[in-house]
């Protein structure tokens, strides 16, 4: 069991960054001054988002699929005694 809690967590942490980086590269195509106050200032990649959904809706959705994914993991993870 805990062997599929792992591999879960790497698929989680694999699509959040996948959708992290499609993102930054995305806004890179689009606008070179978003896209490097977007790395300074990690919170306007959303805005980036929100004004630009048609473009960035893809990447976001696996970004937020990562995100679901670890917080189900935190939460039905089994109590492991510590030894």
């Amino acid at each position: 069991m805990e062997q599929v809690s792992a591999l879960a967590y790497l698929l989680a942490i694999l699509l959040i960054v996948v959708g992290l980086v499609w993102l930054i590269v995305v806004i890179f195509r689009d606008n070179v001054g978003w896209a490097i106050i977007s790395l300074w200032i990690f919170p306007l990649i959303y805005v980036y988002v929100i004004k630009n959904w048609t473009r960035s809706k893809i990447p976001f959705l696996i970004h937020v699929a990562g995100i679901v994914l670890m917080l189900v993991q935190i939460n039905f993870l089994p109590e492991l005694p510590l030894e």
